[in-house]
């Protein structure tokens, strides 16, 4: 199949961070950090789910802040977006009114700062909110993936639990 071009993302070649699915693979959201505090996180729509021949654009979010830099995590129901704003060592989430959309996102619910993660690289909530794998990028070294545990199922207010990290060395540069 071909790839549909969106013509909103034409031309914006460079600057894309992070991609993210819905849990039913209905949603695609793609960052783009633009100049300055011009960033947009875009949801697409996928109308055969995990189909990106079936892509068209719904529209974007400004994301001045860059808190979707990173990537972000829908929860499965797709009514709560977790998400771990650039540079900080912290995980918040947000109520989405409609399922899956982001246009529909609420303030802040609730921050909980990490610690042990001191630069976000990305996160994993399983699909049942009992825990978050957090990828910290904190050195040019090593990098490190920590284990959370929820102290109550999906609620960060109920607080984290620390429980592992593993440290991946980083590989040589590939010259071949």
């Amino acid at each position: 199949k071909n790839s549909p071009t969106l013509s909103s993302l034409t031309g914006q070649t460079s600057g894309f961070t992070s991609a993210t699915l819905s849990y039913d693979g209905t949603k695609m959201y793609v960052h783009w950090d633009g100049p300055g505090s011009d960033n947009k996180t875009y949801q697409i729509n996928l109308s055969t789910p995990w189909d990106t021949a079936s892509a068209s654009l719904e529209g974007y979010i400004s994301d001045p802040t860059d808190e979707f830099w990173t990537g972000f995590t829908l929860n499965k129901e797709g009514t709560k977006v977790y998400s771990r704003p650039a540079g900080t060592s912290s995980i918040q989430y947000r109520n989405l009114s409609t399922a899956n959309d982001l246009r529909t996102k609420s303030a802040v619910i609730f921050n909980v700062t990490l610690p042990q993660a001191a630069y976000a690289a990305g996160h994993f909530i399983d699909e049942d909110e009992t825990l978050i794998l957090i990828a910290d990028r904190s050195n040019s070294t090593a990098g490190k993936i920590h284990k959370y545990l929820f102290n109550t199922p999906g609620d960060l207010a109920g607080g984290l639990t620390f429980n592992s990290t593993i440290t991946i060395q980083t590989l040589p540069n590939y010259t071949g």
